[in-house]
């Protein structure tokens, strides 16, 4: 009785730092039935997504990054017109310093959303430099592999429960959305809607 007493009070401090609103980093997850094997194909089928797969997606996902941009092309699911991005990545020399997540949002067994803040040295974005820039990711299950997607590629089911209204006013808001911190590691964050972005 006396050893479970101190592991429930740290899953419980774990728990109330999770649901805070404050900004963490998910650490990545290297559990064997869990992990993704990198090479040529991280992704091995699944019958499933779980939020476990998801986390651990994309920080696989931004540790390649964090190599070079090029490297995060196997881990992207391209859609039939897509060609082009591809090879946009596979020639940006760019790379991501740092990255955390802050928000996950579960959208249906298909789908996951997530929000991160990432800094970049990317030539793209000379003007971004020494500041986190917040933008959106999605993890999600095709043909039994887990891929990062774009909404255009959706499937069907992916679409249920998304709100696609949701992306559009994050990238093309009204106004800037100021209900997010300002400030991570003692940077500035940007989004779309800031006069910096």
């Amino acid at each position: 009785m006396k050893k479970i007493i101190p592991v429930l009070s740290i899953i419980l401090m774990i728990t109330l730092i999770y649901s805070c609103g404050y900004v963490h980093e998910v650490p990545l997850l290297r559990d064997s039935d869990t992990s993704l094997e990198a090479a040529d194909t991280p992704y091995q089928p699944y019958p499933e997504l779980t939020a476990e797969l998801a986390i651990s997606i994309i920080n696989d996902f931004y540790e390649a990054k964090k190599i070079g941009e090029f490297n995060s092309v196997v881990y992207i699911y391209f859609g039939e017109d897509d060609e082009w991005f591809r090879e946009f990545l596979l020639d940006n020399e760019g790379k991501v310093l740092d990255f955390a997540i802050e928000d996950m949002n579960k959208i249906n067994d298909h789908l996951y959303e997530f929000m991160i803040l990432r800094e970049t040295d990317s030539v793209w974005y000379d003007s971004w430099a020494g500041m986190y820039v917040r933008t959106i990711e999605y993890v999600g299950l095709v043909d039994d592999k887990i891929y990062i997607i774009n909404p255009l590629d959706f499937y069907e089911e992916h679409k249920v429960n998304y709100e696609l209204l949701l992306f559009d006013d994050f990238y093309w808001p009204d106004e800037p959305d100021n209900s997010r911190p300002k400030e991570f590691n003692g940077k500035k964050i940007i989004q779309p809607g800031d006069p910096e972005y």
